[in-house]
């Protein structure tokens, strides 16, 4: 009985390389608390999630610029190799993955900042204790929601021709707006849609005064979607990238689609020089075109050709 008491009260995700063990009143604690919880709780393991991170090339893309603002308040984080567990046929197995995001700060870089620096871990916590409760679960629809509990905020491009893979948190939305007044809140036209005439976005981290009116930091889970041999990039960037091209513009500069070509309004002569990478010359472009916020961009490329003359001429 005492052996069966203490296999109840201690599970180990075993990982080849790494293991993470999760005690019973740890769980309760970041089912009762989530994340956070789990951090401050003194019954809970420290883990390193470091050993995690797996060193290999890639030709992720990135660039940033303050723009017309006093301040630079956008920050990025991009890790290609990632090894996680997963529930696999035979039980936990590994799984590789990449983890990249961009984090649009407003007010000042605290918000931004912190949620930088703490992401990596939030995310691996959650794959963790997500597994540990897929285990017992033995549930495919447990399975999928374990895996998918969390998708990065942000514009996502990808295919030859563009295609938007989340929706912007804006006030007005009709369902971001039924949520704001029915905490009471208003959206105000002040220059662009705010909650209560103050903030431009309906869902961020921070802004605490604001959360008693409808504003949340949870994240908006769009889904999967696999990709193919037909997906060439995928594009996260800051609003300041979009707040003056269309996501097909971006998507003309990544396979080439300058001046006539494509007849898009693009300017290739906006790259800063013959040796700029794609993420320089959209930052660039969108500058030039106006924008007035900080610009910042992860490019990734999924596959390691470029699109071909015949591909560029079907977009």
């Amino acid at each position: 009985m005492e052996g069966e008491k203490v296999a109840l009260l201690l599970v180990t995700v075993l990982c080849s390389s790494y293991a993470y063990e999760v005690s019973v009143s740890c769980m309760m604690a970041y089912d009762e608390g989530g994340a956070s919880a789990v951090f401050n709780s003194p019954e809970c393991h420290r883990w390193d999630f470091s050993t995690a991170i797996k060193n290999g090339t890639d030709n992720c893309l990135v660039a940033t610029h303050q723009g017309r603002r006093k301040y630079q308040e956008d920050r990025m984080t991009y890790y290609p190799r990632v090894t996680v567990p997963a529930i696999g046929e035979d039980g936990v197995e590994e799984a590789s993955v990449g983890i990249a995001a961009v984090f649009d700060g407003h007010g000042g870089k605290e918000a931004s900042e912190m949620a930088s620096q703490k992401f990596f871990d939030y995310f691996l916590l959650h794959v963790v204790f997500n597994t540990y409760k897929n285990l017992f679960s033995h549930s495919k629809e447990h399975e999928e929601a374990g895996q998918n509990s969390l998708k990065f905020k942000g514009d996502l491009i990808t295919r030859l021709q563009a295609e938007e893979l989340t929706k912007d948190h804006h006030p007005d939305r009709d369902d971001e707006k039924a949520r704001i007044e029915a905490a009471g809140g208003v959206v105000l036209v002040v220059g662009v849609p705010r909650v209560n005439g103050i903030l431009a976005v309906s869902r961020s981290i921070g802004d605490i005064r604001l959360k008693r009116y409808g504003v949340i930091a949870e994240p908006e889970i769009t889904g999967w979607i696999r990709l193919s041999t037909e997906d060439w990039y995928v594009v996260i960037g800051s609003d300041g990238i979009f707040e003056r091209m269309s996501p097909q513009d971006v998507c003309d500069i990544l396979h080439g689609g300058h001046g006539k070509e494509n007849k898009t309004s693009i300017n290739s002569s906006s790259c800063p020089s013959s040796s700029s990478s794609l993420a320089d010359c959209i930052v660039h472009n969108a500058f030039n075109k106006g924008s007035g916020d900080n610009l910042s961009v992860i490019v990734i490329p999924l596959r390691q050709e470029s699109p071909s003359v015949e591909h560029k001429q079907q977009i």
